[in-house]
């Protein structure tokens, strides 16, 4: 984690990491690389998902 990281909040670290992994990414994914519970992972994706202004993203339907 650089120092910078630090001070963020971490739905930002999240979202940072997601838009590295240039994939979809599960929220059993984030809750393992992030070590929070999966229920967390969800609660976050959702406010990320959420109106938040600093943050643009695409969603994926499931078919």
């Amino acid at each position: 984690m650089c120092e910078e990281d630090i001070n963020k909040p971490l739905y930002l670290l999240i979202a940072d990491w997601v838009q590295e992994q240039q994939r979809w990414v599960s929220a059993k994914e984030i809750a393992k690389n992030f070590d929070i519970p999966q229920c967390n992972a969800i609660n976050i994706v959702s406010y990320i998902l959420s109106d938040v202004k600093e943050i643009e993203c695409e969603t994926k339907k499931r078919s």
